[in-house]
Formats: C-alpha cells, structure tokens, sequence
C-alpha cells in the first residue's frame, strides 16, 4: 500500500511543479524554468510546413509597414486620407481641396514634390518615374482639354482703376494627366498594391 501511494504521490507533485514554475511567483525564482517546461514540446513539434518568410498579419505589423513606406507611397497615403491631391497655397481650396477624378501630371508632381521637401527626400521621382507610380497605383493616362495644372496670383483691373492681386488656377488646352477613378475605388488599388488594412475616414467615402 505504501509502495502505491508512493508511486501516486511523486507524479502529482511533478506536476505542481511544473504548474509551479510557470506562474509569475516560480518564473521570479527560476525564470528559465518556463523555457526549460516548453522546450521539450518546441523541440517535437512538427516545423515541415513552416515558413519563416510569412509573418502573421497583424495590426502591429501593418502599422509598422506604413510608417516604413517610401516616400511615394506614404505621399499617395496620405492623399487618400485627406481626399484630394493638392494643398493650396493661396487660397483655391474650393478646386484642390476636393477629390478629382481627372487630375493633370503637373498637380500630381507638385503634390508629390511637397510631401518629398517635408520628408527631406534626396531622390525624389521624375516626372517619368511618377508616371509609372500612378499607373502602378491603377490610374490611367489620358491627354486632358482646358485642364488646371497649377494655380497663380494674377493682377486684376478692380472698380477704382488700380489692380488686386486675385488667386486664379493655371489651366493648358492640352495637357497629361491621370485617371484616378472615384476615391473608393482609389483606396482599394493602394490597399490591394500594398496588402495594408487601412481605416479611410467614412464621410470621404462618397466622394466622387
């Protein structure tokens, strides 16, 4: 009876210390002992199937990435976050500072040279390296009529026979440009370009 009881008790108190050394009290004596209690299940686990280059998609991860984009890409980021290509710089937000499906080559390359300035980049794209981003990004290159390829001040003839200094936009007859299609589906191609989950803001959703 001894000798059953004996053989019962020395497995169950192995146990409790195993239970033992992987709680916080047992790691803080011994804080390789939950190492050494998994090693011998890491060591017979079954890593054929394994592969080290697919990382688990996770939020951390995604996030990271978007911090490590190039300076292209964080450019047409941020774009489709705030829902329009162009910043303004004297006042035209009425025409840049909303979503356009057809924008000229000339406004594109002026917003992506602003955000490349701010990003102290030393390579930016040429003209022809944008291009091809932007067909990249599923744009489509069309030859545009009267469009607006930038903005200026120009001296206007006011009421008292003097000028004023008014912001009008810079249009050609005949200029290149990109299709960009209507900003949902914008944000698709980049999410599908770069496998990042994005949260868009729900209210330029609609934009056309």
């Amino acid at each position: 009876a001894a000798t059953s009881a004996a053989s019962t008790a020395q497995p169950r108190l192995n146990a409790y210390l195993r239970l033992y050394r992987t709680t916080p009290i047992g790691l803080m004596v011994d804080p390789t002992a939950g190492f050494r209690f998994k090693l011998p299940a890491w060591c017979t686990r079954d890593l054929t199937a394994f592969n080290h280059r697919a990382a688990p998609k996770t939020a951390g991860l995604d996030e990271q990435k978007k911090l490590s984009l190039g300076t292209s890409e964080s450019w047409w980021l941020d774009v489709l976050h705030r829902g329009y290509v162009y910043r303004s710089k004297i006042g035209l937000e009425s025409f840049f500072g909303e979503w356009r499906a057809e924008v000229t080559t000339e406004v594109l390359f002026a917003s992506y040279n602003d955000h490349a300035k701010v990003r102290n980049e030393r390579h930016p794209m040429t003209r022809e390296a944008l291009g091809q981003f932007m067909v990249g990004m599923g744009a489509k290159y069309i030859q545009p009529r009267n469009a607006a390829v930038g903005e200026h001040l120009a001296d206007v003839t006011n009421p008292y026979g003097g000028t004023t200094r008014k912001a009008e936009l810079v249009k050609k007859a005949r200029a290149t440009g990109y299709d960009l299609g209507p900003l949902p589906l914008a944000r698709d191609a980049f999410t599908n370009k770069t496998g990042l989950a994005m949260a868009w803001e729900v209210e330029d959703d609609a934009a056309n």
